[in-house]
Formats: structure tokens, sequence, C-alpha cells
């Protein structure tokens, strides 16, 4: 004879179910391993900075293995455009207005030799579609991968530290896309072990030596050329985030810099880790609630080009309505020599680009 009891409990079981589906809601099932506590950002307190140099601190437990030469980021070239340092293309086609504002600063070749390795550097972090402006527009890394493999380039690599789950990310976001056709490669690097530190950090007495180490993607140490390919978006911590922003991308600890001191870790690794040449996708970006969204989304249609990222972030700027000077890291970056905020009409060049087909 069946217990009457599991009876009643099979059918209360129903009853919530059935409650639950009436009210919209869905079973959660809890990961093996409970997910961290949401992350404070107290600032550039003192006391919060002597506690990240804690021997038990979680990112200090395991740190990547150290560079066997202080000086691992001397093999980036840094070249000056011929003429303006800035080129503000607009269009309705992203490839075209990459390859007309690559073209227009010097070209391709000015920058990227036959034979160079170089990693790219575009935001493919989230797993949103293009149009939610989030992430860089795959058209426009394509087109510049297609343009380094035109140069020469030995190799290309495209490299984000992604912050939702990698593979999911990439097919989303449109970064596998990016590459069809193309010689080019696609790494996030998330594990200690595909890092190095290096001296160049120690040098230059990053967040003044409450940073015990830094590091950055090993790709990073035996690359040529390095551009930076950011979508300029709306950012809730920092303002805005871009070019020198971007580049968080290819360190380890990120989450130790929102504990020291977002900005200020921010311009001392823009001074010491120089792209090449910045490409900024401003076809599409977020305007507000940034930088996973949902929010407003803008459509400037324009691709920036520059050797001066400070520049680059502070003309897209007005996209978002932000003034340049009220972003404390760029005034920082600008007191570093990252670059310059300066808007004078002799170092940005306008022009428009025709759809191409």
């Amino acid at each position: 004879m069946a217990d009457p009891r599991s009876g009643r409990r099979a059918f209360l079981a129903g009853l919530a179910s059935a409650a639950a589906g009436l009210c919209g809601c869905r079973r959660r099932v809890l990961p093996v391993t409970p997910p961290p506590p949401p992350e404070d950002d107290p600032g550039p307190d003192a006391s919060t900075a002597a506690r990240l140099l804690e021997p038990g601190h979680p990112e200090e437990v395991m740190p990547p293995a150290a560079a066997p030469r202080e000086d691992m980021l001397s093999g980036i070239s840094r070249v000056k455009a011929p003429e303006a340092e800035l080129i503000v293309a607009s269009g309705k086609d992203p490839a075209a207005m990459v390859r007309l504002a690559v073209e227009a600063i010097g070209g391709i070749r000015h920058f990227v030799a036959r034979g160079s390795r170089v990693v790219l550097s575009p935001n493919f972090a989230w797993s949103r579609p293009v149009r939610a402006g989030i992430t860089t527009n795959p058209a426009v890394v394509r087109e510049v991968i297609r343009l380094c493999e035109e140069a020469g380039a030995r190799e290309v690599v495209c490299v984000d530290y992604t912050t939702d789950a990698t593979p999911r990310a990439f097919r989303v976001n449109g970064a596998f896309e990016a590459l069809q056709g193309t010689r080019a490669r696609l790494l996030s690097p998330a594990s200690a072990e595909q890092h190095v530190r290096i001296g160049d950090f120690d040098r230059g007495k990053l967040h003044a030596g409450r940073l015990r180490w830094q590091a950055v993607a090993q790709e990073l140490l035996r690359c040529d050329v390095l551009i930076s390919l950011p979508v300029f978006k709306h950012h809730r911590e920092v303002r805005v985030t871009g070019a020198v922003k971007k580049l968080m991308g290819c360190v380890w600890r990120r989450a130790a810099y929102h504990k020291v001191d977002l900005h200020g870790c921010i311009a001392e690794l823009g001074s010491i880790l120089r792209p090449t040449l910045v490409v900024t996708d401003a076809t599409r970006l977020l305007c507000s609630n940034g930088p996973e969204g949902p929010g407003k989304v803008c459509v400037p249609d324009q691709v920036l080009v520059s050797t001066d990222p400070v520049l680059a972030d502070a003309f897209a700027c007005r996209h978002v309505g932000v003034e340049p000077r009220r972003v404390r890291y760029l005034r920082e970056a600008q007191r570093l020599g990252v670059g310059s905020m300066e808007l004078s009409k002799k170092r940005i060049e306008y022009v428009t680009a025709r759809r191409r087909g």
C-alpha cells in the first residue's frame, strides 16, 4: 500500500511548482562553488591598499612567473603620425571608414612593418550584440586585421580578457566573426599562467608602491606593434572608457585597480603600456549605464584613428556629453605624458568614407 505521506509531499511540490510558474519565476541552480561577494570600491584609502599586500590575499596567492628581463615592453614600436594626430572618419560602412582613416594618418605600413608580430586589443569582454554599443564592432576589427596582413604582418593576435564566459561572449559579440577569412588568432588570457610579471611597472613606482607586482598577457612580450581597438562608451565609475582604459584588458589583477585607485592605475598603466596606434569604434556606442548596459545607444557613425590615446578619448567624450577634463584618469594620463587633451584644429583631420560596393 502506498504511503499517503509521499502522495501529500508530491501534491505540495506540484503546487509550489505551479505557483512559481504563475509568478514568472525560474528555478535557480546554485553553482558548486559560491560566487565571491561583490567588491566595494573604497578608492585610494591607505588601509585598503595595505590589505592588498597581505600574503594571504587571493590576488597574491599565485602570482604569474617573473619575466627574465625588466624591459619587456621595449619592443612595442612608437611611431608618430606624419601630419594630423587624429583622423575622424564618418560614414555608414565601418570597414571603409577604418581603411580611409588609416590611409589618412600615414598608411598601415607606416606602423606595421613586414614580418611584425601584431597584438590587437579590441573590447570583446561582454556577451552583447553589436547593436548594444558595448563591444567593438567586428567589422572594424576585421578590417584592421586585413590591413595588418596586407602590410605583411607575420602574426596577428586579438587579446581581451573577457568579463562574461569566454565562448559565449565571443559568439554573441562577433569576435569569432571578426576573424573569419583571416589568419589572426583570438585569446582571452583568463589565468595567471597566461601572464608574466614585468619590471617595467616597478621602475614607474606604479600606484606609489601599493601594488607589489603587476603582470601583462604574455602575447605582449613578443609583439612589435600594439593596436588598441576600443569601443568608446559611458562608464559608471570613471565616466567614460576608451583607448586609455581599454588596456586593462591586457593585464592581470584588474580587481586590484578598483581597490587601490582606479583612475590612478589607469593613467599609470597608459604611461607604461603604450599602443602604437588607436582605432576607436564610435559607430554605435553606449551613452548611459556603461560599461555593460543596457542603456541609451548613440549612433555617431565614426571611426577615430590616432597615435595619441588621450586625444582620441578626449574627442570621443563629446558623444556621451562628458567634458574631457572632468575625467580624472585623462587628466593624470596627460600629466604623465601619455598624450594631450588639446583638441586644436591642426591635430585633427576629418574625412568621409563612401560605402563600398
